[in-house]
Order: C-alpha cells, then structure tokens, then sequence
C-alpha cells in the first residue's frame, strides 16, 4: 500500500511483498504510533507520512530516527497505512 500511493501503480505494483510475524521484546523502543511520544519528540501525525523520496533534506521524522539511534534505541514503532488500512 505505501509503494503504490507513493509511487503510483506502476513501480509500487512491481515490488516483491512478504508478510513475517514476530513476537519479540525490545529493552529500548520508541513508539512514534503513541501520540503523545510523537508530540513529545515535536513530531505532528503529518509528519510521519511525509514525502522523504525527493525531500532537499531529512525529514523530522528521519531527524528524530537519526537521534533516537544515537541514543541508542534499539527499534521504533510508528503508524503503517497498510495495518491501519487491515484494521490494525
């Protein structure tokens, strides 16, 4: 769902799709689905479906990815329009 929204039918149609599912446990996540963790990292729900493809620069969403790996952060959840999409 993501390729073909953001790139059309075309190419987005062409990419191979797997499905996998884990149960795992992370010591150090950050939950960018949560929005009270988003508006504390200054991050808008718009800010997660920003175009980064063409963007002159990193996105806030990429910044805050940049910082959180820096800190350490182990993963980072954030919302998916394909499982918001399956009722997820």
């Amino acid at each position: 769902m993501e390729y073909a929204r953001r790139l059309g039918t075309g190419t987005g149609a062409h990419q191979p799709l797997g499905t996998y599912f884990a149960e795992v446990r992370v010591a150090r996540m950050l939950d960018l689905a949560d929005p009270a963790t988003r508006d504390a990292a200054g991050l808008k729900a718009r800010d997660m479906t920003a175009a980064w493809q063409r963007a002159k620069a990193p996105t806030r969403a990429q910044r805050v990815g940049l910082v959180a790996g820096q800190m350490g952060i182990a993963a980072i959840r954030f919302p998916s329009d394909a499982a918001r999409a399956c009722g997820a």
